[in-house]
């Protein structure tokens, strides 16, 4: 699961370097772990271009373009989406 908020909120700073999380998601409560990405972190290990390939809602917002082959066209559009964007990378879910 991929979370994205914008770095001038402070909850996703928990997550620096991972730490337990509860989520609830569609009426079932799970457990996993929550990882925090931000800056270049956010484009080469977080996921934000699958964020982006995923939610067309997303792109509209940050103003980036993908090519047909879901590579942006500009490839500077994803490190100025890192500037101002966290991204959360949760894993490990199981129900609680």
């Amino acid at each position: 699961m991929l979370v994205v908020s914008p770095r001038s909120r402070l909850w996703w700073r928990n997550l620096r370097g991972g730490a337990p999380v509860t989520v609830y998601v569609r009426g079932q409560t799970l457990e996993g772990v929550g990882r925090a990405f931000e800056g270049e972190g956010a484009v080469k290990e977080g996921g934000l271009l699958t964020v982006l390939r995923k939610a067309p809602a997303y792109r509209r917002h940050w103003g980036v373009q993908l090519d047909r082959n879901g590579q942006p066209n500009d490839p500077q559009d994803l490190l100025r989406v890192a500037q101002t964007n966290a991204l959360v990378r949760i894993g490990d879910l199981n129900p609680m």
